[in-house]
């Protein structure tokens, strides 16, 4: 926030995933600690309510706001007005934080799943992040392996399983060896067969 203040810039908080937090305390917003309104926070009911809703709120200053809806009317219109009324009647009539404490405990049973069997199936040459919340974990394959291409050539015609290829998430210089893992929309037998096969495959290749 200081140096946003001495170079008069924007700072975009993109916090999707800030009520998942599974393990410790909960940390403040950069939002709260804004003292002249140059914090535009970001969030997300499709992490939180429903996958389908596509929808999200944003925090700032009354003149940012004016200028994000300008965006927002000449990129696609507006959201689906169904969507909004709907998510609107639910948080009327139910308490969102009480719905956010209810699935809290079942991601974080599918997240320590899916780690355990990670540890039990993949090989010493993959590392994996144990994220204290958010719905997924992040694979670092040996460098030197393209995990796009051994997921189009071995993982999906061989095992049926998909990932997303981590290559497109490094804006500059991309590093192919990498993928982002989900846990959140499978169900939990699902989740051990789908990991094992990632496990037993990668095994025969590296």
């Amino acid at each position: 926030i200081e140096l946003a203040n001495k170079y008069n810039v924007l700072v975009v908080e993109d916090s999707a995933y800030r009520e998942l937090r599974y393990v410790g305390k909960q940390l403040p917003t950069i939002k709260s600690l804004d003292t002249e309104g140059r914090v535009i926070h970001l969030g997300s009911f499709s992490k939180i309510l429903a996958p389908s809703m596509r929808l999200g709120w944003a925090l700032a200053s009354p003149e940012i706001l004016d200028k994000l809806s300008l965006l927002k009317l000449a990129s696609d219109t507006q959201n689906s007005t169904l969507n909004m009324n709907a998510t609107l009647e639910y948080l009327r009539r139910h308490d969102i934080d009480e719905h956010i404490a209810k699935i809290r405990p079942n991601y974080l049973r599918k997240l320590n799943l899916m780690l355990s069997t990670m540890r039990e199936t993949f090989p010493d040459e993959v590392s994996f992040t144990e994220p204290e919340g958010g719905l997924f974990t992040w694979l670092t394959f040996p460098v030197g392996f393209d995990a796009t291409n051994f997921m189009k050539e071995t993982l999906l015609p061989k095992g049926k399983v998909a990932y997303v290829p981590g290559a497109t998430f490094f804006p500059v210089v991309q590093e192919p060896n990498h993928a982002r893992v989900n846990f959140s929309g499978v169900e939990d037998d699902r989740i051990v067969e789908g990991i094992s096969r990632i496990g037993k495959l990668l095994k025969q290749t590296l």
